[in-house]
């Protein structure tokens, strides 16, 4: 009896890596669409916010209070948009031949 090509796993089928699926991408397209900041240039816009100045007969306290609340909201959406614009750095153990450890030659010619 011959082997059937229905169901299971073939090599290259199904949706790509990366690839959304139809309801993720109408989700994204209205929201694009709608004319709306998305939540990235949200944050964006946050961490680029001018730095407050202190108004005229404004305490130094509550300027500071102010400033201080101005710094954190910045760092605050700077550290959640940095991984939609900087990829992550991968860590990369460096071994020797086999997986043993590395291993140095310096040679140093007298001429």
């Amino acid at each position: 009896m011959a082997q059937s090509n229905k169901g299971g796993k073939r090599p290259n089928s199904g949706r790509k890596k990366g690839v959304p699926n139809k309801v993720t991408q109408q989700v994204l397209d209205k929201i694009l669409k709608s004319g709306d900041i998305t939540p990235l240039e949200y944050l964006l816009k946050v961490m680029r916010s001018p730095e407050p100045v202190q108004r005229e007969g404004e305490s130094a306290k509550v300027y500071a209070m102010r400033y201080r609340t101005w710094t954190e909201q910045s760092f605050e959406a700077a550290k959640a948009a940095a991984p939609y614009v900087h990829p992550r750095l991968a860590t990369i153990e460096n071994v020797g031949k086999d997986g043993g450890p590395m291993q140095h030659k310096i040679i140093v010619e007298l001429v």
